[in-house]
């Protein structure tokens, strides 16, 4: 398409979206793109609440808030107990426990960073389970993928919170095995602000998106209007970037002059009389829309961005492969040092050196000394974020990974 027929395509979609101003947060656009940008990645992807429409999805700029809109779709209350994963965010217990939700918590594997499978059998057993969360940044997404049948066993509804944007193909695998809860997100960097740049030719700052969806147990409205108050905060970021699109393309095209005239009397009532207008419009509303959801007009315009052959499975397996080869390299790398340290101050983890890591660790009793080191080498590396002490308490593989555990970035 020439530059003149996409700027006429976005316009179209500007313009049903502004007619139609009581449809804006349906989710269907959000589950198109995951569908044919996401999904696909596996080929003979087969989820049966997904294929059969029992789903809703969402996406904020917020953790808070896309944590706060799941926990609403749970249904959970006072006589509610959740079991989660000890490295959930702290930001994220808090909410949990304005519910007045029973907490509990297990203790993990320092090599999985997972939930020992045998002792959750134990306390699935054991207790009657509402939401069981789990809470993964690694990429090492197998072991939750085994545990997903024994949980549906005991038909506890499951959260799978995902802290990285990298995809690979075991965390597909894992949207795939899910038939009961939902799924949080980090997305990474946001489509809008990309979009925002390229129409007004300013500099906005980027900022991580959470997309998350929700498995419904039966078919239910596709409208969200529990969404729909986040439709005051873009309202004037959508029709000012209208405008500037008109501004566009009346520059390529004379005869849309009268065009923009007569569909900006129609749709946007005159507000806008200069393209400096909308601009400034941008710049003021934009930091109001980290406290509501994304409609569904910014998915429409990242598939209109994304036309061309979406990536193969094949190339995924590619991806994976080049952080394979730097988790070798790296395991090398440290245990080549362990004669040079101090005795018994380095353990590597070398059981799962062909896994598809997106954030390898290991640990030490040397954490800046390490730190420094592959810093040098040009890898990001830092500690274990700090957890909700009342959280982990005695829990001894936890404490361990946060005493001694270091990440380093991969993707």
């Amino acid at each position: 398409m020439t530059e003149k027929e996409i700027l006429w395509s976005k316009i179209k979609l500007f313009y049903n979206t502004l007619s139609k101003r009581g449809s804006w947060y349906t989710g269907l656009s959000i589950k198109k793109y995951l569908r044919t940008r996401i999904f696909q990645y596996k080929k003979d992807f087969n989820n049966s609440a997904i294929s059969t429409g029992r789903w809703s999805a969402y996406c904020h700029y917020s953790l808070v808030l896309s944590f706060k809109n799941l926990l609403e779709k749970h249904t959970l209350g006072k006589n509610s107990t959740v079991l989660i994963h000890p490295f959930l965010p702290w930001e994220l217990v808090d909410e949990i426990r304005s519910l007045g939700c029973k907490i509990l918590t297990l203790d993990i594997e320092k090599t999985t960073l997972c939930f020992n499978t045998e002792k959750l059998k134990k306390t699935l057993a054991e207790n009657k389970i509402d939401l069981l969360i789990y809470s993964i940044d690694n990429g090492l997404y197998d072991t939750p993928s085994k545990q997903l049948p024994i949980i549906n066993d005991f038909t506890v509804p499951t959260m799978i919170f995902v802290d990285e944007p990298a995809i690979n193909s075991e965390l597909i695998l894992l949207f795939e095995k899910l038939n009961l809860g939902s799924v949080l997100w980090n997305f990474g960097d946001s489509f809008l602000d990309n979009e925002l740049q390229e129409i007004s030719n300013q500099e906005f700052p980027t900022k991580n998106w959470y997309i998350s969806w929700f498995l419904e147990t039966r078919t239910r409205s596709i409208l969200e209007y529990h969404l729909s108050s986040s439709q005051d905060y873009f309202e004037p970021i959508v029709e000012a970037l209208f405008y500037l699109l008109l501004d566009k393309y009346k520059k390529k095209d004379f005869k849309a002059i009268f065009y923009s005239i007569i569909v900006n009397r129609i749709l946007l009532k005159n507000k806008l009389k200069k393209p400096q207008e909308a601009k400034d419009i941008l710049e003021e509303k934009y930091l109001t829309v980290f406290q509501s959801a994304i409609p569904d007009i910014i998915f429409d315009l990242a598939l209109m961005e994304n036309q061309k052959d979406p990536e193969t499975p094949e190339s995924l397996i590619h991806s994976s492969s080049s952080l394979q080869q730097k988790v070798r390299s790296l395991y090398q790398f440290l245990s080549s040092q362990v004669s040079a340290r101090p005795e018994g101050s380095l353990e590597i983890p070398d059981f799962f050196l062909d896994k598809t890591y997106n954030n390898y660790f290991f640990y030490t009793t040397e954490i800046e000394y390490w730190i420094q080191e592959l810093t040098k080498r040009g890898f990001l590396a830092l500690p274990f974020d700090t957890f909700s002490p009342e959280i982990i308490g005695d829990l001894a593989e936890t404490n361990f990974v946060i005493n001694f555990g270091i990440k380093v970035k991969l993707s």
